[in-house]
């Protein structure tokens, strides 16, 4: 069988190179050392430093912010391991903001035998709720690959990257109906530090040539973005944008630092997810000198 498999959200960025002698160390280390918080901040920080070219805590940047979350203890508070896991999180949506906000759920398959006897249907999004960047869009029927789905039941992504939120998720795939044709300029990802929504971000482009930009809360564009090419165009403001900004602040309210990640077009609107730690504190943001601003920002008391 072939997978019709296109990348998550969180995939189409700019990653940093994971190759070369000092990344061969890195994946060496992370092999070979205990999965415990010390040696978490350990590899972490030395992924930053791969990334960005420094060392962490030496400037007030987002980046700074988000790796001091996930090597602190507030990244394994029981809401943010909750709602890192892709059902659970669903629960969570609908007790602060009321039924219907969240994406439905098909069907939620908790063993490789469920996966492997599962008729999914011919238009639908198959992913492993306890992962990040793992996703097949089902169009129109094609084949699934049915070992990468099970070969999920297997990863955990916190050994890959140390999200200890990721830890001890329990292994399940969620299925789900295609949201919108599964069309990145429908996307919304929205930060917000200290319940208040702080910055937004808007894709614009086709999938292979993805760009985004950010907007402030009042829709004002930034020049600048996370993860992506900086995009050319303005897009026009979401008329249901108030609206938007209120369902992020009830979400955001528990947390401190987070991102909670919207499907939207017209007036229709999805919460697809809450994330927790941006591009694994590694993305950049575009142009590098706009990296100062933006995080003031976002990471400034109102």
């Amino acid at each position: 069988m072939t997978a019709n498999a296109t990348p998550e959200p969180e995939d189409r960025r700019i990653l940093p190179k994971t190759t070369g002698p000092l990344w061969a160390i890195h994946h060496w280390l992370n092999g070979i050392t205990p999965k415990t918080r010390r040696f978490d901040k350990l590899i972490s920080c030395l992924q930053f430093r791969l990334s960005h070219g420094r060392w962490p805590g030496r400037r007030q940047t987002l980046q700074d912010a988000l790796l001091a979350l996930k090597v602190g203890d507030e990244i394994l508070s029981p809401d943010r391991v909750r709602t890192t896991d892709k059902e659970l999180a669903k629960g969570f949506i609908e007790e602060h903001t009321g039924p219907g906000l969240a994406v439905p759920t098909i069907a939620v398959l908790r063993s490789k035998q469920e996966a492997s006897a599962c008729a999914f249907p011919r238009r639908c999004v198959i992913k492993p709720t306890h992962s990040s960047g793992s996703v097949i869009i089902r169009r129109d029927g094609e084949p699934v690959n049915i070992d990468q789905i099970t070969g999920w039941f297997d990863h955990n992504y916190y050994r890959v990257w140390r999200e200890a939120n990721y830890r001890d998720l329990a292994p399940k795939v969620i299925v789900e109906p295609v949201v919108f044709d599964a069309d990145p300029n429908t996307e919304l990802k929205v930060f917000c530090h200290q319940g208040r929504v702080k910055a937004i971000k808007c894709y614009l482009g086709a999938p292979d040539n993805t760009t985004s930009m950010l907007y402030t809360a009042a829709w004002q564009p930034l020049h600048a973005t996370l993860g992506t090419p900086v995009s050319p165009k303005i897009r026009a403001r979401p008329e249901i944008l108030e609206r938007i900004v209120g369902i992020a602040e009830k979400l955001a309210a528990p947390f401190g630092l987070v991102r909670v990640d919207f499907y939207w077009r017209g007036k229709e609107l999805f919460v697809g997810e809450l994330t927790h730690v941006d591009h694994n504190a590694t993305g950049q943001i575009f142009p590098p000198e706009a990296t100062d601003r933006v995080s003031r920002l976002i990471l400034d008391p109102v």
